[in-house]
């Protein structure tokens, strides 16, 4: 017998690792479920700016606590230019900070993540608050959560 367990210590550390890789896979979907079923939540959408062509994390995103670890679908492209990058995704994610989703993912490494670029609010929101940041405007401005409206202060 022990025999027979050194010859196959290889196989069984791999079904060990298939094991803890599907337990993380039902952690994650009794996360989701549960966020399906509530329906309390409000559709969401994430907001991603650093400048960088999201085509290519699209591709990856099943495997990006960033991206909720599933399939993502691009709605909007916006092009900036003459931008500070980190500037922009701050004054974002200030904005609609009262919304941003608390969420925390686990990751294929165990790691627990807790991804800051989802927000519970509607797209045409996301929308309005763009052309108010390319305008300038956007200072004159704060977002309503409870009502879901951008009124100006």
């Amino acid at each position: 017998m022990r025999k027979f367990i050194s010859q196959n210590i290889i196989t069984y550390e791999r079904f060990e690792r298939i094991e803890q890789r599907l337990s993380l896979h039902d952690k994650n979907f009794d996360k989701l479920f549960e966020a399906l079923e509530d329906k309390t939540q409000k559709p969401n959408e994430g907001i991603f700016y650093d400048g960088q062509i999201y085509d290519a994390y699209a591709k990856n995103a099943i495997n990006e606590p960033t991206y909720l670890m599933a399939p993502v679908r691009i709605v909007s492209i916006y092009e900036t230019y003459n931008m500070n990058t980190q500037k922009f995704e701050q004054l974002i994610h200030k904005f609609f900070s009262k919304v941003c989703l608390n969420v925390d993912i686990f990751g294929y490494d165990g790691k627990r993540y807790t991804p800051r670029e989802w927000f519970i609010l509607p797209l045409e929101i996301i929308e309005q608050v763009i052309e108010l940041i390319i305008s300038g405007a956007i200072v004159n401005y704060r977002y309503d959560e409870k009502v879901e409206t951008i009124y100006i202060i």
